[in-house]
Order: C-alpha cells, then sequence, then structure tokens
C-alpha cells in the first residue's frame, strides 16, 4: 500500500477516485486546495481551479496567492496565462517576490518574458498560400499602425499639456498676489508630487499633470469670483474669461481618466470648503463619463499627427507674434533632427520662445534630475521666509514627502559587517590576551582568540586560518571561478567582491557567462551588478538561460524585479519634479522629446514594413507573370524553409 493511499485510509479523506465534484463556498476552496496538494490529487486540484474560475468572488490576486500557499502550478499558469499586459501582471504579483516559491517565480519570470517581446510560443508556420502570406504582412501592417498611434497619442498630449502649461503660466505670472498665494499653497499639489514619483509611464504622467492643471485653473476660477463679488462693475468684462477657462477644463478629463492608476484629486473640493466651480468641475467629468470626449482638442476623430499640426500652428499663431530677441539659457535639449517630423522642433522652439519671454532670464537651468537652487531675489523685491513666493517666481510646489531617499550603489549594497558565526559560550576568552593571535566580534563584543584552538574546535576555522592568503589579484578567468566558489564556501564578502571588480574590469567572459557563474556560486552581489547594468529586455533574454527552472531560487527574484522594471513597474522612487518654474518646464520638454524618439522608433518600423509591402505585391505581381522555370527555381529554393522557421 502506497504512503499516499495510507494518508487517505488514516485521515478518512475521499480517494482520489471519488473526490468532491463542486466546491460550496470561497472558504471550502481554500480547504480543498490545501487538501489537493497534501494529497497531491490533480483531480481535486482541476475542481478547485474551475470553482475559482467560474464562481468564486476572489479576486486574481487572491487566486494567485492562494496558488502560491498551495502550491497549484496549474492554477498560477492559468492566471499568467490570462495576464494580457504588465498592467494585470504587477497587480497580481506581491510586491515581495522573494516570498514566492521558487515554481511560482519560474511562471512568472516565463510571463514577464513573454510580455517583454520574448521567449513567446512557437508561432504557427508560415502558409504557403500567396493569399495567406500577404494578409498575415498586412496583419501585421495594421498592428504596428495601432503601436505607432498610441505612442503618437501620448506624444499629441504631451504637446496639448505643454501648451497648456505655457498658457497657465502667463496667466499666473501676471496674477494678483492672493490667486498665486492660494495656488502655492493648495495641499493637493504636493499629493500629485507624490502620485508623479510613483507614475510608471507617460500615460500616467499625462493625467497628473492633467490634475495640476485642472487645480491651477479651480483655483484662479474661484478667485476671480470671489474679486468679482466685489467688483460688480468689472463682472461683464470678466465673465468671458472665466467661461473661456471653464470650456479648457473640459479636455482634462479624458487625459485624467487615461491615468487608470491614479487617484482623480482634481475631483477635491479646496479646503476652504466647496465653491461654485467645483459644482461645475464635478459637472463637466460627469458629462465626459456619460457621453465622451466633447468636439475640441483631444477629440477622437482626430488623429495624432493632425493635433501635433494644430498645436504647432497654434504656438506660431499665439506665442510667436510679438516676441523678438529672447534670450534662451544656454544647454537647452534640441529635438534631434531624425525625430523631428518636420514640426516638432518648431513647436518646441515656440513654446520656449513665448515661456522664456515672460520670465526673468534665469542665469542657469539646473540639471533634469539636479535640485533646483533657488534664484536669487532682485534688491528691493518682495522676500518670502521659508517656502513662501515672490513676485516674479512661482513653484509648483511638487514636495517629496521625506526627503531625498538614501540609494544604495548601483548593483551593490552598502558595505557591512556580516553577522559573525555563533561560537558556543566558553569557547571564547577575552583574558590574556597578549597570547590570543585573532579577534572574534559577536554583535559589537570583542573577544580576543587563538587560532589553533578555533581550528581545532571548528571546522569553518580550520578551513578559514589554513587558507594560504586570498588572492589579491585574479590572473585568469580559471582562477576567478575557483575563486569565487571558495567566497561561496567560506562565506566571505571580500573575496566576493574582489572576485566582481575583476569580472567587472578584466575578465574576457561575456556577461552570460559571468550570470551563470553568479548563479553556480550563490553570488546574489555579483547577478545583482549584472541586472543592474542592463538596459533592456533584449540584454536580459541574452543573459538569462532558456531554463529558467534550473536558476536558483535567489537569482530568480532578482531577474523578476529587473524584468518588472523593465516592463515600466516597480521602479525606483523617480525623483521629485522641480521646484523652481523653469527646471519644472525643461523636465516636461524632455519627456516631450523622449516620447518623440519612441514614436520615431516605431513609426520607422512601420514605415519599412510599408516598404515592404509594397516590394513584396510587386514582385509576387512579377512571378505571376514569370516563365515556369524562375517560379520552379524560386518555390524549390532551400533558403525559404530556413527563413520560415
Amino acid at each position: 500500500m502506497s504512503v499516499e493511499s495510507s494518508r487517505k485510509r488514516a485521515g478518512g479523506e475521499k480517494s482520489e477516485e471519488d473526490p468532491p465534484r463542486k466546491i460550496a463556498s470561497d472558504e471550502c476552496v481554500e480547504l480543498a486546495l490545501s487538501l489537493a496538494d497534501y494529497l497531491e490529487s490533480p483531480v481535486l486540484e482541476d475542481i478547485c481551479i474551475e470553482f475559482l474560475s467560474k464562481e468564486s468572488e476572489y479576486s486574481k490576486e487572491e487566486q494567485f496567492a492562494l496558488g502560491d500557499k498551495h502550491n497549484s502550478m496549474k492554477l498560477i499558469t492559468q492566471l499568467c496565462s490570462d495576464v494580457k499586459d504588465s498592467y494585470e501582471l504587477h497587480e497580481i504579483v506581491p510586491v515581495d517576490i522573494n516570498s514566492l516559491k521558487s515554481s511560482t517565480k519560474t511562471i512568472v519570470l516565463q510571463k514577464s518574458f513573454e510580455l517583454l517581446g520574448h521567449r513567446k510560443p512557437p508561432a504557427p508556420p508560415l502558409s504557403q498560400q500567396k493569399e495567406t502570406v500577404f494578409e498575415s504582412m498586412v496583419e501585421d501592417f495594421i498592428d504596428q499602425a495601432a503601436v505607432v498611434n498610441h505612442h503618437g497619442r501620448i506624444l499629441a498630449e504631451q504637446a496639448f499639456l505643454l501648451d497648456q502649461h505655457v498658457f497657465m503660466n502667463d496667466l499666473i505670472t501676471d496674477a494678483p498676489q492672493l490667486i498665486k498665494e492660494l495656488i502655492e499653497q493648495d495641499s493637493r499639489i504636493p499629493i500629485l508630487a507624490n502620485q508623479f514619483q510613483k507614475a510608471v509611464n507617460q500615460i500616467e504622467k499625462n493625467a497628473i499633470q492633467a490634475q495640476n492643471q485642472v487645480i491651477h485653473r479651480k483655483n484662479y476660477i474661484m478667485c476671480l469670483e470671489i474679486s468679482l463679488a466685489n467688483h460688480q462693475d468689472l463682472r461683464a468684462g470678466s465673465e468671458r474669461f472665466i467661461n473661456i477657462l471653464l470650456e479648457s477644463l473640459k479636455n482634462f478629463p479624458y487625459l485624467i481618466s487615461r491615468g487608470k492608476r491614479t487617484e482623480n484629486i482634481a475631483l477635491r473640493n479646496h479646503e476652504a470648503g466647496e465653491k461654485t466651480i467645483d459644482v461645475q468641475y464635478r459637472n463637466i467629468t460627469r458629462e465626459f463619463e456619460e457621453r465622451g470626449l466633447p468636439e475640441g482638442e483631444l477629440s477622437h476623430q482626430k488623429s495624432w499627427l493632425q493635433l501635433l499640426t494644430n498645436l504647432k500652428d497654434h504656438s506660431v499663431k499665439y506665442f510667436s507674434r510679438n516676441i523678438h530677441n529672447v534670450q534662451l539659457p544656454d544647454g537647452l535639449r534640441q529635438i534631434p533632427r531624425e525625430i523631428n517630423f518636420g514640426l516638432l522642433g518648431e513647436f518646441v522652439s515656440n513654446v520656449r520662445q513665448y515661456f522664456y519671454n515672460i520670465r526673468l532670464q534665469p542665469a542657469v537651468i539646473p540639471a533634469r534630475n539636479e535640485p533646483a537652487q533657488a534664484a536669487p531675489h532682485p534688491e528691493g523685491e518682495h522676500q518670502n521666509d521659508g517656502d513662501g513666493l515672490n513676485e516674479d517666481s512661482i513653484r509648483l510646489n511638487f514636495r517629496q514627502g521625506s526627503g531625498e531617499p538614501t540609494r544604495k550603489r548601483a548593483g551593490r549594497e552598502e558595505p557591512g559587517e556580516d553577522p559573525p558565526r555563533k561560537i558556543a559560550s566558553g569557547q571564547l576568552d577575552e583574558t590574556d590576551s597578549n597570547q590570543k593571535d585573532v579577534v572574534i566580534i559577536v554583535e559589537g563584543q570583542k573577544f580576543s582568540c587563538k587560532k589553533e584552538e578555533l581550528s581545532r574546535t571548528s571546522k569553518y576555522f580550520e578551513k578559514m586560518f589554513n587558507l594560504k592568503g586570498l588572492p589579491r589579484r585574479m590572473d585568469s578567468n580559471g582562477t576567478i571561478e575557483m575563486a569565487l566558489s571558495l567566497a561561496d564556501y567560506l562565506e566571505s564578502p571580500v573575496l566576493e567582491e574582489r572576485c566582481i571588480e575583476f569580472l567587472s574590469l578584466e575578465s574576457e567572459y561575456s556577461k552570460e557567462e559571468q550570470f551563470a557563474l553568479g548563479d553556480k556560486h550563490n553570488s546574489m552581489r555579483l547577478i545583482t551588478q549584472i541586472c543592474s547594468d542592463i538596459k533592456d529586455s533584449y540584454e536580459l533574454h541574452e543573459i538569462v538561460p532558456v531554463d529558467i527552472n534550473s536558476l536558483k531560487s535567489n537569482t530568480k527574484t532578482i531577474v523578476l524585479q529587473k524584468s518588472f522594471e523593465l516592463l515600466g513597474h516597480r521602479t525606483p522612487p523617480a525623483p521629485s519634479l522641480p521646484q523652481q518654474k523653469e527646471a519644472l518646464f525643461e523636465t516636461m520638454v524632455d519627456d516631450f522629446i523622449d516620447q518623440a524618439a519612441v514614436v520615431n522608433h516605431h513609426g520607422r518600423i512601420l514605415a519599412e514594413q510599408a516598404f515592404l509591402l509594397d516590394q513584396h505585391v510587386f514582385m509576387d505581381d512579377s512571378i505571376t507573370d514569370a516563365p515556369r522555370l524562375i517560379k520552379e527555381l524560386i518555390e524549390q529554393d532551400s533558403r525559404i524553409p530556413i527563413l520560415t522557421s
């Protein structure tokens, strides 16, 4: 009788031939899944999975946790197979990746590689029918066009936000001090700043910038309403301007709704309590949710390229008029010629001309990731205490909640003392230190000892003290592998660091070979350093072996963390937005140029596909009318099956 059968009979459970046919509730399914794990019953496991997929109220995240807890790799595999994008994977996988079982990490890693565009299940072989081959090329072209449109729309939205940012900046610069102070002190802005640091892509950044614009407009309108209440004679001239600002608010709910994982702070009332503008904006948002976008700048009917063209024309018409001899700061990033599209450079130039025309000319524009230094106040001008404002400078007040985070050196942890091996009480003695030849530190307390006595009582110390000295320099790749193995055996961080230094500076081992060495000899510092140097998914794909399951669990954790970063999630906190207006503006321009490069990359692929489609049709036409000999030669060419494979 097998051990499994004994368990079943002894425990009184049903045999695998007679499992329960239906799970009654979510409470029962966890018990049943635990039992399926204990009995190693695939039938019961399948019943649990079927219930979870059709009837359970457990979220995907909770189901994933159940599968990992009860070793149901079938459930984990099914959940991962249903994942369509990186956001879904990010949602169901816990932040503490190291807490997952090794088998779970393998499945999640495989899925992450698929989402990165690598190691996908084999595609079906290309059909030999001409019509099918042609339509397959057309479908790929349409897919790529969708990618270009996705990234192009983000670029157009960034251009719109830049345009609106410059417009609002102009209004605030000329506004009364009351409006400036109200905007500066708005408690919603620091919340948006915190969200901005956690944003994982440009869509979320755009959503946060859109909320920022809404809050500025709401505050501006609220102040105007308060002022006009006491000056009825000015209302007639100001009503039209207020209506223009209200109308401009209709474009922002769409951008905000695109940030699926950002809280809509702009809907909140001001701390002063609900005002008329709060009700008006909620109505605008409700109307968008019910009817969709209004006809306007961000209408779905307009292509992203048309939106960019319109914004460029707008910048020419409004921003460049009456602007002459504007002195721009040195060192500003420009649109490269190859990604200009014939209009981006002119748009950026015009918004810059307008922005710096209404600003005090700054001496220096701080680098993108460096903290901005406050500009000196001209003599006699009003100055503030602490975080206040002067007449000519307004900060958007994006503050970091708790100061600059301490960062670890890329790929390496800060050096620290490893906890020493525990030594039995009575083996160590602080007395008579003159006769001792080694000092051991245990939790900060020093013990003077004799190497000979330690070696006699501990195999670990025997190996350590009988080592004929650590190599100061590695001679060859053969030596490095032996030294790395020894560092693992002795648990010596000093020797491990020397090995890593040699591998990074002098070794002829490839990154792939170094990765294999790190995994083989448990050097997680080496694995971490290699992964920290990776810039894209192709590099990660190259160094990680196809057999992910062969990796050690700690290695999988590090690789999985890197794959999430490459997918745009769980990245180190972004630097806080600059507080100086010029630096904030240039940060937005930098993001715009980065996105233009992405659009250009995917656009070139689309253009190449269009060229190949054109050439394919031309060649197909030529072959159709060609003599039989040419047709047979092409059909029998042995290189074609190789390309198909």
